[in-house]
């Protein structure tokens, strides 16, 4: 159930746990986020510092996630390789959304120190805002296209997905 790496739930196990939650708020009326989650430069960290300098910078990652998902009733899950899932609840707009996310990409901005190394962490964001029928699936899809944007307009910054 648990990724071995980071700590935080598999993709399968992330569904399992994400599902209900996203559920029970959009019943419920209250706002959910998903934000898809990329590491930017994983190859390069991996070649440079080696596969320990990877998974330093991946446990990071997770590290900072775990917070978020705690803060924010919410579920984070490594979806696979450097990619990770966080859904969020309970954020009153827009405007709150946006001050975590200037948190977060400043948090994966940094340098972590490890055996005399310096490894850099950065990240992407991809984000989705609940829209009027939209099921978790669709939610993680729109928050994986908004990704796709940032990916190709430079990195390490984050997208809001637009319905």
């Amino acid at each position: 159930v648990l990724d071995s790496l980071t700590g935080l739930y598999n993709r399968m196990a992330y569904q399992e746990f994400a599902e209900p939650l996203y559920e029970k708020c959009r019943l419920q009326k209250k706002p959910v986020t998903v934000m898809f989650i990329d590491a930017d430069h994983l190859k390069y960290i991996n070649d440079t510092c080696g596969h320990s300098g990877g998974d330093i910078a991946l446990q990071s990652i997770a590290y900072v996630l775990r917070e978020y998902e705690k803060k924010y009733e919410g579920v984070a899950g490594r979806y696979g390789g450097d990619e990770f899932v966080l859904l969020l609840t309970g954020l009153d707009d827009e405007s709150e959304l946006r001050g975590i996310l200037d948190e977060i990409v400043l948090r994966f901005q940094s340098e972590v120190g490890s055996g005399g190394q310096s490894i850099p962490i950065k990240c992407s964001i991809g984000v989705a805002v609940y829209h009027s029928g939209a099921g978790l699936e669709e939610m993680i899809a729109d928050a994986d296209e908004a990704l796709y944007y940032v990916k190709h307009n430079g990195k390490g910054y984050y997208h809001i997905h637009q319905n």
